[in-house]
């Protein structure tokens, strides 16, 4: 998984104080949303359609951007419906549905081998290393 491409975000607060607007940074709301941030860029990165985006850097910012969006409407439940169309747009876009999967031409194949790869294997009776000689031309001491 490659590192988060963005820059980091930093939320602010803003009220009102002797009739004037203060906005100051809210530690605890950045760290809370970079970590949340982070959790879905490690999640995103678990999916299959990973395997293709390691492939394709040019891609990693628009994931990132993905996940950043996907942050932001989880921290605001009342985001508004372009907000949440639009994470749909990039969901396309990286392969993430049915749809974009078919846009970008993939297909994600059955774990044929799963099976296999999951039972365990007796070892056999130990066998002792065959020594071979062979000629030399030549005097030996």
């Amino acid at each position: 998984m490659p590192d988060f491409p963005l820059q980091p975000i930093v939320l602010f607060t803003e009220y009102f104080e002797d009739g004037s607007r203060v906005k100051v940074a809210d530690e605890g709301g950045t760290e809370s949303f970079r970590e949340r941030e982070a959790q879905i860029w490690a999640e995103a990165w678990t999916t299959p359609q990973a395997c293709a985006w390691s492939m394709e850097s040019w891609r990693w910012p628009v994931v990132a951007e993905y996940c950043r969006l996907k942050a932001v409407i989880e921290h605001d439940p009342g985001a508004n419906a372009s907000l949440v169309g639009q994470l749909h747009r990039y969901r396309d876009q990286l392969g993430l549905t049915p749809a974009g999967m078919k846009f970008n031409g993939w297909a994600i194949a059955a774990d044929e081998v799963a099976e296999k790869r999951s039972e365990r294997v007796e070892p056999g009776p130990a066998v002792a290393p065959v020594r071979r000689l062979r000629a030399v031309n030549g005097d030996v001491e």
